[in-house]
């Protein structure tokens, strides 16, 4: 898509009389869900409002243009949104047209959404059920997680698959990857914004739909959550496999199952 196009992105602005509402009921389904070792169960995986951690929304009023996007379908680069400070451009060549953002290192909000951000305003034509997916790289299982919201709703945490391919996943709620959460959005303008959870977690692209298609442009031959590449080869989740439990202590005396998300990660009856 011509990046000029792209360029037309911004604001920081949250919009008046944009209509959003939120669920996470979806009829995506990729096989067993992945436990993901990556996942504290004291950090919360939504927050309100009012909880916003980051700079005010209006504090830089951007041009009034917004991408105009199709209800079939649209892609946005994620270098081309409005990046505050902590959010940074990268390169690499496996990104889409060369470039990603990235949160800076030493970046860290579990409890709430961090200052860092990028945001996309977007002017949809047309009423619908929408599912956002994301071009993502995780470097870790330590470093796997992303604060976003669209408008003025409520923030969710979306937790990644590691490994080392770019690879697309819709926004999810936490670990619920085979639930992607779907956007009730009117005709007209909405922001999406993304914040800082961990540091290390790489952004390429974006993908707006109606639609149940999956994105053009997957790297890897393997099926993220349930399998990413390691060493050049496809290696399972700790759930896929049917594994219900990680650790050295709750593992004991059970056979092992390797995994790329658990170092020790057995089936508990």
């Amino acid at each position: 898509m011509n990046r000029r196009l792209h360029a037309l992105f911004a604001s920081v602005v949250l919009l008046a009389g944009c209509d959003a509402t939120v669920t996470s009921v979806g009829a995506y389904d990729r096989g067993v869900q992945a436990q993901d070792t990556g996942v504290d169960a004291r950090v919360p995986v939504r927050v309100t409002a009012h909880m916003d951690a980051g700079l005010p929304l209006d504090a830089a009023r951007p041009p009034d243009a917004a991408f105009h996007g199709s209800s079939a379908g649209f892609y946005v680069e994620a270098e081309d949104g409005v990046l505050t400070a902590g959010i940074e451009r990268a390169s690499d060549a496996a990104a889409s047209g060369g470039e990603y953002v990235v949160t800076a290192a030493g970046l860290q909000s579990s409890d709430v959404p961090g200052a860092a951000r990028a945001t996309y305003r977007v002017q949809l034509d047309a009423a619908g059920t929408y599912v956002v997916w994301t071009r993502v790289h995780s470097p870790d299982v330590a470093r796997n997680a992303f604060w976003y919201r669209m408008d003025d709703g409520t923030w969710f945490v979306s937790r990644l698959s590691t490994g080392e391919d770019w690879y697309w996943g819709p926004l999810h709620e936490s670990v619920d990857y085979n639930h992607p959460v779907q956007f009730e959005l009117a005709a007209g303008e909405h922001v999406l914004s993304v914040a800082n959870f961990i540091d290390g977690v790489g952004l390429d692209r974006l993908y707006f739909t109606t639609g149940t298609e999956r994105p053009s442009g997957d790297d890897t031959s393997c099926r993220p959550p349930d399998s990413v590449k390691l060493g050049g080869v496809c290696v399972q989740s700790c759930g896929s496999q049917g594994g219900t439990t990680c650790g050295d202590q709750v593992c004991a005396g059970r056979t092992p199952i390797p995994a790329y998300d658990c170092a020790v990660c057995c089936i508990a009856p």
